[in-house]
């Protein structure tokens, strides 16, 4: 089976088990400051909620039940899970569609440079499929599970599709300590784990302020693919700021990021081991 086609069996067979059970979407609730999803790539970490304004945040034009965004991006480098993918400006859209339970997520990275020979062009466009519940009566702590599947195709590039799959959840206290592991099941068969804390604060004027912190960790078969080393531990780790500015259906939101490669062998494997990541995301809820 061809590594396009395996990608989209993983996708559908991940679709399929959530269709089991008919989803019957919770009635709509009033806005709250927590109301807007972020989207960073599909595979770095599970897309969240940010915290906006409760002033700002719009009700929904979707009919009953349904929901949908878009956000665009430019960044001035490309980082995923420590590793410099593109050292130019990049551009990233992507988009979100959720019902219920499950969203549906497109996201793109197209390279503004030369650095990879493809300026201009899309070198990675991933498709998310996710179900999500939140778990707040009856239980000691409110919490979130999450599990889905990730397409990675690689147009532009001589690189074979591949997928993951991925389960973990959030503990919705302070800092929103969440778990999440990924086990890519096409090219790689390795895992990936990753630890992060996350929290948004209301400071006014439509503005909000939000950081994250978080590690990554990989197996051999994992590093063995990404790094060219059998390696097994702490990959990476980053930390990013940053102040989104919500009005309407709008976001805009600048960030700041430092993204580091941690274990001292995968250093030495890679051309950057540290890397500073800024750029402006646009955002609407529809």
């Amino acid at each position: 089976m061809s590594g396009w086609r395996a990608v989209l069996v993983v996708i559908a067979v991940v679709a399929c088990a959530g269709c089991q059970t008919p989803v019957v979407p919770d009635p709509e609730p009033e806005p709250t400051p927590y109301d807007v999803w972020t989207t960073p790539p599909p595979g770095e970490d599970a897309p969240r909620l940010t915290r906006v304004p409760q002033a700002t945040s719009p009700r929904t034009l979707m009919p009953r039940g349904w929901s949908a965004d878009a956000e665009i991006a430019f960044l001035n480098r490309y980082v995923w899970r420590g590793i410099l993918v593109t050292d130019d400006p990049v551009f990233q859209p992507a988009a979100n569609l959720s019902y219920g339970d499950f969203r549906l997520n497109i996201w793109a990275n197209m390279d503004l440079g030369d650095a990879n020979g493809k300026s201009g062009k899309f070198i990675e466009i991933d498709l998310a499929l996710e179900w999500a519940r939140d778990f707040e009566r009856n239980v000691l702590v409110p919490f979130r599970l999450f599990a889905g599947a990730i397409g990675y195709f690689f147009p532009n590039l001589p690189f074979e599709p591949t997928a993951e799959v991925y389960a973990g959840g959030t503990l919705k206290v302070p800092l929103n300590p969440t778990i999440t592991v990924y086990r890519d099941v096409v090219q790689v068969d390795g895992w990936y784990g990753t630890l992060h804390f996350e929290e948004g604060v209301d400071v006014g004027r439509g503005f909000s302020l939000h950081g994250k912190v978080g590690f990554g960790w990989g197996d051999r078969d994992y590093d063995r693919v990404y790094f060219g080393v059998p390696d097994n531990g702490l990959n990476d780790f980053h930390a990013i700021l940053s102040v989104p500015y919500s009005r309407g259906r709008w976001t805009v939101k600048p960030f700041l990021g430092w993204h580091s490669i941690i274990d001292g062998t995968l250093r030495n494997a890679v051309r950057r081991d540290d890397n500073i990541v800024y750029g402006l995301s646009f955002a609407a809820t529809l």
